[in-house]
C-alpha cells in the first residue's frame, strides 16, 4: 500500500512539473526586444522551438537560426550559426527576462522586453488615400494583402515586425515598408508607407 501511494506521489509530481514547464513555454512565445550592452535586436520564438532574430524573419533560409526550450527555471535559446548561448530566469518580471549570453569565455547580461505582439495579430482593413484592402498579420511574422490570402504562392508577400513602439509591415515585391504607431488607439493604428521618396498617410482598423 505505501508503495502504490509514494509511486502515485511521484506521477502526481512528475505531471505537476511538466504543466508548469508548458506553461511557461506559452508564455515566451511572442516577440521580445533583446539588448546587450549597447547592442539591441528584436527575439521571436515560436511555438515550434525555433528562434530567430530581426534580421532573419520572414526569410525562408535565414542566416542564424535558433532554437530554444525551457530547462528548469530557466529558458535556454541557442543560435545555430554563431555559438552564442543565451539563458534567462523564468518568469519574467514586470515583461522582462534577465539573464546571461555566453560562448565560450565570453559572458554579456542581457535582458529580453516582451513586445506588444499578439495585440496586432489578425486582420486589419488598411487605407492609405482612397485605396483600401484587407491586411492579415500572423504570428510566424508574415503578412498577406487581400489578393494574397490563401494562395501558395502570394505574389506580394510581406513580413512585419515591432522596433520599439512601431509596427513595421514590409512588403517584399512592390517595395513599400508601412510603418504604424503603437499602441493602437479605438481599434486603429497609424502610420506612414513609404517607397523611396514616396510618402502616405495610413491607417489599419481591425476587423
Amino acid at each position: 500500500m505505501k508503495k502504490i501511494y509514494l509511486t502515485g506521489f511521484v506521477v502526481g509530481l512528475l505531471v505537476l512539473v511538466m504543466i508548469r514547464v508548458a506553461d511557461a513555454a506559452q508564455s515566451v512565445i511572442g516577440s521580445w526586444t533583446y539588448r546587450a550592452g549597447g547592442f539591441s535586436d528584436v527575439h521571436s520564438l515560436y511555438s515550434n522551438g525555433s528562434a530567430l532574430g530581426q534580421a532573419d524573419i520572414g526569410k525562408s533560409v535565414p542566416q542564424n537560426p535558433g532554437n530554444w526550450t525551457i530547462i528548469g527555471n530557466e529558458l535556454v535559446v541557442r543560435w545555430r550559426n554563431n555559438g552564442w548561448v543565451n539563458r534567462y530566469r523564468l518568469p519574467e518580471t514586470g515583461g522582462r527576462l534577465f539573464g546571461v549570453a555566453q560562448r565560450g569565455s565570453e559572458r554579456v547580461d542581457i535582458t529580453l522586453t516582451r513586445l506588444l505582439t499578439q495585440s496586432v495579430i489578425g486582420s486589419w482593413t488598411y487605407r492609405a488615400g482612397g485605396f483600401s484592402d484587407v491586411h492579415s498579420l500572423y504570428s510566424n511574422g508574415s503578412a498577406l494583402g487581400q489578393a494574397d490570402i490563401g494562395k501558395s504562392v502570394p505574389a506580394n508577400p510581406g513580413n512585419w515586425t515591432i522596433i520599439g513602439n512601431e509596427l513595421v509591415v514590409s512588403w517584399t515585391a512592390n517595395g513599400w515598408v508601412n510603418r504604424y504607431r503603437l499602441p493602437e488607439t479605438g481599434g486603429r493604428l497609424f502610420g506612414v508607407a513609404q517607397r523611396g521618396s514616396e510618402r502616405v498617410d495610413i491607417t489599419l482598423t481591425r476587423q
